[in-house]
């Protein structure tokens, strides 16, 4: 697991206090219509077919902090080569639920491409970052008009996430208790961590009415509007995507962006882990009427433990622990999961199971 310290950060490293801003909505509360404005005359982006099969393209992002429409430089690299640029993964929605289905333009080589609004808005936040400049995004450096590349990407998607220095989970904008539940999250990883090491059993849910244990474990009283925030967070969409198992399973160092915050995701897993163990997440189910929010995040927390101690896990197994998620194609639910039932068994998946967007209805 990784060994990043337990901080909850902008990706520029800095804590952000209450008084400043945690997205780039509070930095421009509205949006300038240069952010939005194609320059004339400019072309649409086309695709230039990939070399081999260990190719894949790269996004570099040339816009720093303002309102301007965003620029970006792609590039071919490749996974086999020895001087593949150091790059971060991206881990998102395409489109989030409370949001509009709409495409918003970025300029890639000097064309334009549209991208879904959740993550546009990603961009936005993430180019007010010191962060990575390069970066790869599903939506951006996959050709998805091509169906035999979108195949071939897939194929790779594992070792595309595992080569990755980062894989930045996005779980789109913040809202006014994001920081206080960034902190409620690294209190109850604490408390993980110690009752995991020790061997004791977790506090019932008598502690969690216990302002005193409360006060005592660095969290707030309950019942309280921090809570309820925790248990939305939780509940998040992005957090019941289907592709996003193979995607934190394999990464050496996921995690969750929120406006211009950062978590590690082992943080937030094995918070989820100790509401689950403590029964805490039953009274938090019924007082906020939120039902199955950790469940998924135990369910992704637990694939990542069994991949990184090197357990083959089985596309049955796999298919078992995660039937909840969601994909916007059924057949997504079982792509999603293919490679990561590959990647520590000896014997291929049979051909009939590889990935085919052609024989789709």
């Amino acid at each position: 697991m990784s060994s990043q310290p337990n901080t909850v950060i902008a990706i520029s490293g800095q804590r952000v206090p209450n008084r400043e801003a945690v997205s780039a909505s509070e930095i421009f509360p509205s949006i300038d219509p240069q952010a939005l404005e194609v320059p004339p005359d400019t072309p649409k982006l086309e695709y230039s077919h990939l070399q081999n099969s260990t190719s894949f393209r790269l996004l570099q992002i040339l816009s720093d902090s303002g309102q301007d429409i965003l620029r970006c430089k792609m590039f071919d690299a490749d996974l086999a080569a020895q001087d593949t640029p150091r790059y971060i993964a991206l881990s998102y929605t395409w489109h989030e639920e409370s949001l509009p289905s709409i495409f918003r333009p970025v300029l890639i080589n000097g064309k334009y491409l549209k991208v879904s609004l959740n993550l546009w808005n990603f961009l936005q936040n993430y180019r007010e970052t010191a962060g990575e400049r390069i970066i790869w995004i599903d939506q951006i450096c996959i050709n998805q008009d091509d169906q035999d590349e979108r195949v071939q990407q897939i194929g790779q998607m594992c070792a595309i996430y595992e080569h990755a220095s980062m894989d930045l989970f996005w779980i789109g904008e913040p809202d006014e208790y994001t920081e206080d539940v960034m902190d409620m999250l690294e209190s109850l990883n604490r408390l993980e961590i110690s009752h995991s090491a020790s061997g004791h059993q977790r506090p019932g849910i008598d502690a969690l009415r216990n302002p005193i244990y409360m006060y005592a474990t660095g969290l707030p009283i309950y019942p309280s509007p921090k809570w309820g925030a925790l248990m939305h967070l939780l509940s998040r969409s992005a957090f019941q995507r289907a592709w996003i198992i193979q995607e934190v399973a394999v990464s050496r160092n996921p995690s969750i962006f929120c406006g211009l915050l950062m978590l590690p995701f082992d943080v937030l897993g094995r918070a989820a882990t100790f509401l689950v163990e403590s029964s805490w997440i039953k009274l938090l189910h019924n007082e906020y009427n939120v039902s199955g929010a950790a469940g998924f995040l135990t369910g992704l927390m637990n694939c990542r433990i069994r991949h990184q101690r090197g357990e083959h896990q089985s596309l049955d197994l796999l298919l078992a622990s995660t039937r909840r998620f969601k994909a916007t194609m059924p057949v997504d639910k079982i792509f999603a999961l293919m490679n990561l039932a590959e990647s520590r068994s000896s014997t291929p998946l049979p051909p009939l199971l590889q990935p085919n967007y052609r024989k789709l209805p």
